[in-house]
C-alpha cells in the first residue's frame, strides 16, 4: 500500500511538472501566434510526403513500467508539421488474476492485459537548427481496453470496453555528429474515457528516450566527395 502511494505521489508531482512545461512551451508559441499560424500555413503550401515510421513511449500502468508502441502513417509537410493516423498498442505483459465461473463453478484465471487504439496526431517541429530540434506531438485516440485468457486451449476475452485517451508530450533531439542523434522527451498520458471493468489506472506521465539515425547525411557526403 506504501508503495503504491508513494507512486501516486510521484505520479501527481510529475503531472503538475509536465503539465507546467507543455503549458509553458504552448503559451510561447501562441504569444508568436502570427509567426506560429505563418509558419504551419507556409509548410502546408508545400508538396507533402508519406511518412511512417514506429516508435514507443514509456510510461506506468498503475505502479509498473509500461512500454506503448505506436506505427504511425501520414504527411509530412517540409519537416515542420507531420500530420496522420496511428495504431498504438501495449506491448508490455501485465498478467492479472481474475475470478470467472464456468458451469456453476467459480475458478481464477491469469488474464492478459490488452490495450490498442487509433489515433489522429498533430507533430509541431518549433525549433530547428543544426544541432538542435524540439518538437510538440499531440494525438487523441479511441479504441479498445480487455482482458484475454486461454480456457481449453481456446482464447476467451472478458471486461471488454470502448476507451478515449489523449496525449500529449515535448520532444528534443541533439546530432551528435553526422548520421547519428540522440533525443529525449516527456509528456502525459490521460484517459479521458476508462474502462469501469478495469481497475488499472492509464493516466501516467510518458517518457521517451531515442537514438535516431541520418543515412541521407552520408549518401550527401559521398555524392560531395564523387564532385570534387
Amino acid at each position: 500500500m506504501e508503495e503504491k502511494l508513494n507512486f501516486q505521489k510521484m505520479t501527481n508531482k510529475a503531472k503538475y511538472i509536465i503539465t507546467i512545461v507543455l503549458l509553458l512551451t504552448i503559451n510561447n508559441l501562441f504569444s508568436q501566434k502570427d509567426e506560429f499560424f505563418e509558419d504551419i500555413s507556409l509548410a502546408m503550401k508545400q508538396r507533402p510526403k508519406i511518412t511512417l515510421r514506429f516508435d514507443s513511449r514509456n510510461s506506468f500502468i498503475s505502479n509498473k513500467r509500461a512500454q506503448i508502441s505506436s506505427i504511425k502513417i501520414g504527411l509530412d509537410y517540409q519537416k515542420k508539421i507531420r500530420l496522420g493516423l496511428s495504431f498504438s498498442f501495449l506491448r508490455s505483459n501485465f498478467y492479472i488474476d481474475r475470478k470467472i465461473t464456468e458451469n456453476n463453478t467459480e475458478q481464477t484465471v491469469t488474464t492478459k492485459l490488452h490495450l490498442e487504439y487509433i489515433s489522429i496526431f498533430a507533430d509541431y517541429v518549433f525549433f530547428k537548427n543544426k544541432k538542435w530540434e524540439f518538437n510538440l506531438p499531440i494525438q487523441l485516440g479511441g479504441g479498445y481496453n480487455y482482458l484475454k485468457y486461454n480456457h481449453n486451449n481456446n482464447k476467451q476475452i472478458i471486461d471488454k470496453s470502448f476507451i478515449i485517451i489523449y496525449e500529449a508530450n515535448i520532444n528534443g533531439m541533439y546530432k551528435l555528429f553526422k548520421g547519428i542523434g540522440v533525443g529525449a522527451g516527456t509528456g502525459y498520458r490521460i484517459m479521458l474515457l476508462g474502462n469501469p471493468n478495469i481497475k488499472e489506472h492509464f493516466t501516467s506521465p510518458i517518457y521517451v528516450f531515442r537514438i535516431k539515425f541520418f543515412p541521407f547525411d552520408f549518401i550527401h557526403r559521398k555524392e560531395s566527395k564523387n564532385i570534387l
